[in-house]
This record gives C-alpha cells, structure tokens and sequence, in this order.
C-alpha cells in the first residue's frame, strides 16, 4: 500500500467535514473550482500555478478527546486572492469575526443594526475597477455626512463582484455595507 509520511493510506479514515447544522462543507466542489483555476493561471505562464494547483490538498484534523468532534487543525492553503477555496475559507473568516463584533456590540450597549445593500448594473471589466472606485468614494463621501457621524456608530463594508456567464439577464454588482451600527435611540437615516 501506500504510504504518507509512514503512514499507510489504507488506515487513513476518509473525513466528512460538516458544519454546526450537519451541513457537508463543500471542500470537494472548492477544489474542483481551485484546479480550474490553477489550469487558466498555468496557460498564462504565472508561477501562482503550483500555489493553487496544491491548495487544499493536504487538510489536518484534531480530535478532541472526550467529544470526538474534529477541527481543522492545520492545512496548505495557497492564500491566492482569486482561489475559490481560499475565498470561501476567507469569507468564513470574515464572517465569523462580524458576527462576534456584533454580539459584542449587543451585548455592552442598546445597539440596532441596519443592513444596506447597494446594487449597480453590470459593467464591462475594463470598466470595473472605476466603478468600484465611484461606489467607494460616493460611500466615504456619505460617511463624512453629519447626520450619517452622529447616527452611526460602525459598519462593515463588503463589496461582491459577481460574474454571470449567462448575457441576456440583466445582472447587478453588489455592495454591501453590513451592518450600520445604530444606537437604538437614533432616528433612520434620510439622505435626500
């Protein structure tokens, strides 16, 4: 048989990965995306090539003791910023960091949150890097606003570009500020 790290791979166990609702992380569809993208960047000659092609490949669990639940421990990720493995890994990341300021926040003052979502059409991709620029600069031209200083306390700010290969529907790129942090006394913005 074959051995790892003197280790034979006939007694390694294949691991389901599942979240905290039993949900399978998708680890699998992640590297199917990842090696497609590692194949584009070898065309091109980049030397990111073998960074993603490996990315993912080599995943270390921990088992507690007592409950036997697993947990990432340690692994290869390539940390390349268009890597759908590392996006998705990144976007977990982000996701939880937000979610304890958030009940942080709850918890020391009488906070409320105010989600925003801001769309725009579709835009060429030489275009793209403008209209990120404009939807970037009208947002901090917002937050130097009065009103918008006295009334929120903190927001997250995410921008989602999203490319859809299908031309006839009429898509829109996202930005999304989540969450505006209120206090629970202010009044709802009006920016007219």
């Amino acid at each position: 048989m074959y051995k790892y790290n003197n280790i034979e791979l006939k007694e390694c166990e294949v691991l389901k990965d599942l979240t905290k609702t039993g949900k399978e992380r998708p680890w699998r569809e992640k590297k199917l995306k990842t090696i497609e993208l590692a194949e584009s960047y070898f065309r091109l000659g980049d030397k990111k090539y073998y960074r993603i092609r490996d990315c993912g490949s080599f995943l270390e669990y921990k088992r507690h003791i007592e409950t036997g639940e697993k947990k990432l421990n340690g692994a290869n990720f390539c940390k390349v910023r268009l890597c759908p493995m590392c996006s998705w890994r990144r976007s977990l990341k982000i996701y939880g960091q937000a979610s304890q300021v958030m009940e942080k926040a709850l918890e020391e003052k009488s906070y409320r949150f105010l989600f925003l979502t801001l769309t725009c059409k579709n835009v060429y991709g030489e275009d793209l890097s403008n209209q990120i620029n404009n939807l970037f600069y009208a947002f901090n031209k917002m937050s130097k606003r009065k009103i918008f200083k006295q009334t929120i306390k903190g927001w997250f700010r995410a921008l989602e570009v999203t490319h859809n290969l299908d031309k006839t529907s009429n898509n829109y790129d996202t930005y999304r500020i989540d969450p505006l942090i209120l206090d629970k006394n202010s009044r709802i913005l009006s920016f007219s």
